[in-house]
């Protein structure tokens, strides 16, 4: 069944004993068909149906004999094969095959689920690639646009950015059909020789490798893209990584890892920098508290701790690692694409402050251009071939295990114990190949019972219920204080129906202090008719109040007890500001005990009257600040009488109207109609009127005519009484004058 060679041969003289049909070698009571207690090599062409249980093999055993990777090829593709000399050792990369494309060369690629996008340099063309077996990849779409010298591509969602340099244009491709990519946008974009782009929510981060700066642009409508700012300070080329509130970049020519703080998206806000051993730092890969930096000049891999964004720590590195230009987290490996020699290296990054080197590869390619993580496989980006795309695989999910239906792939990380299976190190992911936590869960989690955990990181998740009786739930980037925290990154959202959404207190009762919404309306209520709500500042338990709601629907500013529908503290100063001028403000007061209506300038008037829902505003009265006259009155006053001020204690320059006679006997009392129709809003009465003509009185009697601020004259009738005084005086005199004459005659 198997051919042996000779110096097994010599082996079996020894110690070859036959017992019913089995045969042992290096042992005297075989139980098996062939029973070896010792080294077995496999030879390629023969079949077997399995292994027994007590069967071992040394983790290197193929690099000396192909025994265990013969099994696992074996038990990976169904056939036995031989060593895979490509292969530096059992969990360096193993490579997979290309990724044949309509695209003549791969200069940049990004992955998304099960699908890798390539686009290249000298063409128009969006690739995309089905690696959901990355040993068989099947071409999936072409999407043609405008994206001719594109330099790299970002996959957020169903859409994917392209950065374009000839000329300078981000191109945004609808990828929701992978089938068939439809180029939404295509814009010119003010980020000259872009060289990394990074897309986080909302926005799109474009490094320019001419200008030295980043440009943030808004992409929240593919169609229409808007450029909200622009920062940073670098020189030469720029990679971009992104990782909660932070963004990471290095500047190839300045030598320098920078930090900045995106809380605010269209803001960067620089924390930090290192440039500790850096010579042309190339690219940057960042997990948890650790960012891993290519130095491509003196050939090393450095290490920096960035829990304290403001102040990244050199924690050491690796060298050797022969110009190293692209990385990329898979796991708790770093993959590594060497430039010199374009062969792929997997660092295992596991413990933070050390690297170590597991394998390289160089598989197919020419010349990398770009690095992408879809799942367990490595996708790198191929300029010099006409495959654009080398696939490789760690192969490190994949042990033996023995069985007594035969060999079976058993996870070497997991143990068991009755009915519990366990990990005793390292991350778990469920739906991701890159768990960056102890449970990293990419889909639904249901807790039937009870989920009891430290503290819940929810980014991008939708909670549906959520019963949390001990610990933190966290949204966003907070500390551990509160049962929930929600930062700027922090969402909570509630399903679309209406009812009580937040209860505070009196959960499952009837009444509730909480917030509901109902069809238009958002409610905020307490429990109980006499239970108030009030607004300040501080926290529960040291509470400075400003405004309080009433549970009778009073509302008190500055006090907690308000008497009437709206009410304000006993103290003199400004209560109300309707509108606040340049100059002054529009509103009321109270100083003294003086209530004041006031308006902010003196060309401005307080003005009285009524509100119609068809003519609008309807002045009776205004009070103008000119001071021109006290109010205008538009209308009849009605009144029991009207006094003046006319102690002689105001008055001076006191003297008796002269030629008041002859000035009433030029004054022309007229009747007429007022033009109502003409001005509606002075009520004037209709009908015929008796008067005087204000223009007619101002050339005799000026004193008794005012002109106000639009214009129009008025006259103040009861000061003609004097004149009327003094012309009766001086007809009465005359009168005298007459009378005594005619009785000397």
């Amino acid at each position: 069944m198997f051919r042996i060679k000779a110096l097994i041969i010599v082996l079996i003289v020894s110690t070859l004993t036959g017992t019913a049909q089995n045969t042992g070698i290096g042992t005297n009571s075989p139980q098996a068909k062939l029973h070896v207690n010792g080294d077995l090599r496999l030879q390629n062409g023969e079949a077997i149906n399995a292994f027994s249980k007590d069967s071992l093999f040394s983790s290197n055993s193929h690099l000396k004999v192909p025994t265990e990777k013969a099994i696992k090829d074996f038990i990976q593709k169904g056939n036995w094969l031989t060593t895979s000399y490509t292969t530096a050792g059992p969990n360096a990369p193993a490579y997979l095959g290309p990724g044949v494309l309509s695209t003549e060369q791969g200069n940049a690629v990004a992955c998304s689920g099960n699908f890798a996008y390539v686009v290249g340099y000298n063409n128009s063309l969006l690739c995309i690639l089905d690696i959901t077996d990355p040993r068989k990849p099947l071409r999936s779409g072409i999407g043609f646009g405008n994206i001719i010298g594109a330099t790299c591509i970002a996959i957020q969602g169903n859409y994917a950015y392209i950065a374009c340099s000839n000329p300078n244009r981000l191109s945004i491709f609808d990828v929701s059909n992978p089938d068939v990519p439809i180029e939404k946008g295509n814009f010119l974009i003010n980020a000259d020789q872009p060289s990394d782009i990074a897309v986080k929510g909302n926005y799109a981060y474009i490094a320019s490798e001419t200008v030295g700066n980043l440009s943030i642009y808004d992409i929240s409508n593919p169609l229409s893209i808007v450029l909200k700012g622009t920062g940073g300070n670098f020189f030469g080329k720029v990679a971009l990584e992104i990782q909660g509130n932070y963004l990471y970049a290095t500047s190839t020519l300045a030598g320098e890892f920078h930090i900045y703080d995106i809380s605010n998206p269209i803001t960067l806000l620089y924390k930090g920098m290192a440039r500790n051993e850096l010579l042309f730092p190339r690219d940057v890969a960042v997990i948890g508290n650790m960012a891993y930096v290519a130095s491509q000049d003196n050939n090393l891999i450095a290490s920096y701790d960035v829990s304290n964004p403001a102040l990244p720590v050199y924690k050491g590195g690796i060298g050797n690692i022969t110009s190293p230009s692209f990385l990329k987290v898979i796991g708790t490996y770093l993959a590594v694409i060497t430039n010199a020699n374009s062969r792929l290296t997997i660092l295992d990054i596991s413990t933070p402050n050390i690297i170590n080197l597991v394998g390289s590869n160089n598989g197919n390619i020419v010349q990398a251009a770009g690095l992408a993580i879809g799942g367990t496989t490595i996708c790198v980006a191929n300029r010099g071939d006409v495959s654009a795309l080398g696939l490789f695989d760690l192969d490190l999910s994949r042990s033996v295990g023995i069985a007594g239906a035969g060999v079976n792939p058993l996870s070497e990380a997991w143990q068991t114990q009755g009915r519990n299976i366990y990990k005793n190190n390292g991350y778990v992911g469920i739906g991701t190949s890159l768990p960056l936590y102890d449970l990293d869960v990419a889909g639904t989690i249901r807790g039937s019972n009870e989920v009891r955990t430290a503290s819940l990181n929810a980014t991008n998740a939708t909670i549906t219920t959520a019963n949390i009786t001990n610990g933190v739930f966290n949204s966003g980037t907070f500390s551990n204080t509160y049962t929930y925290n929600a930062q700027v990154n922090g969402q909570l959202a509630f399903n679309n129906a209406l009812d009580s959404k937040i209860s505070f207190y009196g959960y499952g009762s009837a009444n509730q202090y909480g917030i509901g919404v109902q069809s238009g309306l958002l409610q905020l209520y307490t429990d109980v008719s006499f239970a108030d709500i009030a607004f300040g500042y501080g926290s529960s338990s040291s509470f400075t109040e400003r405004m309080r709601i009433k549970g009778n629907g009073n509302v008190g500013i500055g006090t907690n007890n308000p008497s009437n529908p709206l009410s304000f503290p006993a103290t003199l100063a400004k209560k109300i500001s309707l509108y606040p001028g340049a100059s002054g403000d529009v509103g009321m007061s109270v100083s003294g005990n003086d209530f004041r209506l006031y308006s902010d300038n003196v060309n401005a008037r307080v003005s009285f009257g009524y509100d119609s829902y068809i003519s609008g505003f309807i002045s009776r009265a205004y009070v103008p600040a000119s001071g021109a006259v006290a109010m205008v009155v538009q209308g009849n006053l009605n009144a029991n009488g009207t006094v003046y001020n006319s102690d002689i204690r105001y008055k001076k320059n006191i003297a008796t109207i002269n030629n008041s006679l002859d000035k009433v006997l030029k004054l022309r009392g007229v009747v007429y109609e007022m033009r109502t129709d003409e001005f509606p809003t002075y009520s004037f009465n209709k009908g015929q009127q008796m008067g005087l003509i204000a223009q007619e009185v101002e050339s005799i009697v000026p004193e008794v005519v005012s002109t106000n601020d639009d214009g129009y004259k008025s006259v103040d009738y009861a000061k003609l009484v004097p004149l009327l005084i003094e012309s009766i005086k001086a007809q009465q005199k005359e009168i005298e004058e007459l009378k005594r004459l005619i009785k000397v005659k």
